[in-house]
């Protein structure tokens, strides 16, 4: 087990893992993109990916607490890229999360 994946350690690989996925350069988002569902994007990249699988699968054994782990993520979704809660969506695509919320880019 990789003992030393934490969220202060693995937010920064998911990020830097979406930007290159999706050539983002800074906090950017490509125009098109779709903010809304930015987040369940995120966690379908993670449950796609088996290196960020096993590191997020990792990250929430060490917390202990799977709603908190993926609440920083989102939080961290939405303060990189500076964007702002628009509501619930309780459809997602991803496995890995029963709902999330959808954001909007900040005006």
């Amino acid at each position: 087990m990789n003992n030393k994946m934490n969220l202060d350690v693995f937010k920064p690989i998911l990020i830097e893992a979406f930007c290159a996925k999706y050539n983002i350069t800074g906090a950017a988002l490509p125009v098109g993109f779709s903010v809304a569902t930015i987040t369940d994007t995120v966690f379908l990249m993670i449950q796609n990916d088996r290196k960020l699988m096993s590191d997020y699968l990792h990250t929430v054994a060490h917390q202990g607490n799977l709603g908190y782990v993926n609440s920083e993520i989102a939080k961290t979704i939405k303060q990189h890229f500076g964007l702002r809660n628009a509501g619930e969506n309780r459809f997602p695509n991803s496995i890995l999360i029963q709902s999330f919320e959808e954001f909007c880019l900040i005006k």
